[in-house]
């Protein structure tokens, strides 16, 4: 994610913050005052005050927890750094273009590899809790990837698949093919799963790839 994308985030999270603690300090000195005088069951009023308080105190919990993650350090820089290092070590003739950030992509990229077989776009994941958002991931990846090809097509006429990929550092997990045609695996398959490609490209066209997305990327 970008700078400026983290900085708009941020005022965004703290809005909605000060959005829903105005909501809440109105319910608790005037709706919920009056819920209490009037004459009904004290189960029901307890069930009213309850209807009013949890929900908006369950999404204040949440989005307290998102501000803090934005302000946390950035530990998914460490593990693309690890996965680049890794494929510089053991697939030296690939090109990489990390963070691409463009406005086309809506988003950024973590990863994306240029070589003889193809295209590969790798969503980096260094903290191992994929149950809690791997179905947002999958989304996330399979759109931005639908983007990078209709991107590079329209540019450059060149019509590439983009292979993708979600790739976990800290832990090793079993890795499987999802319906949206992510595979999710760990940074120990990264390189078997790249040589079983059977997508080509050709030299010309890796470094036409290559030299137009490093160019259109806004984090250069």
């Amino acid at each position: 994610m970008s700078p400026n994308s983290v900085k708009n985030l941020k005022k965004k999270r703290r809005e909605d913050i000060i959005y829903l603690l105005i909501i809440l300090l109105i319910q608790s000195f005037i709706v919920i005052p009056v819920i209490l005088h009037a004459p009904i069951l004290f189960s029901i009023k307890a069930l009213a005050v309850s209807s009013f308080l949890a929900p908006l105190s369950l999404v204040l919990i949440e989005l307290f927890k998102d501000y803090e993650e934005l302000n946390a350090p950035d530990i998914g820089a460490e593990g693309e750094k690890e996965i680049q290092a890794i494929i510089k070590s053991q697939l030296p003739e690939y090109k990489i273009v990390a963070n691409l950030w463009n406005d086309d992509l809506k988003g950024d990229l973590d990863v994306i590899l240029i070589g003889p077989l193809g295209l590969f776009l790798l969503e980096v994941k260094k903290v191992n809790s994929w149950k809690e958002g791997i179905i947002k991931w999958e989304s996330r990846t399979s759109y931005a990837a639908v983007l990078l090809h209709e991107l590079v097509k329209d540019k450059l006429g060149i019509n590439p698949w983009v292979q993708t990929a979600i790739v976990f550092c800290d832990k090793k997990e079993r890795r499987f093919r999802s319906t949206r045609n992510v595979t999710i695996l760990n940074k120990f398959e990264l390189i078997h799963w790249i040589s079983e490609s059977s997508e080509k490209l050709k030299e010309d066209d890796i470094e036409r790839i290559y030299n137009f997305l490093k160019s259109i990327n806004a984090t250069n």
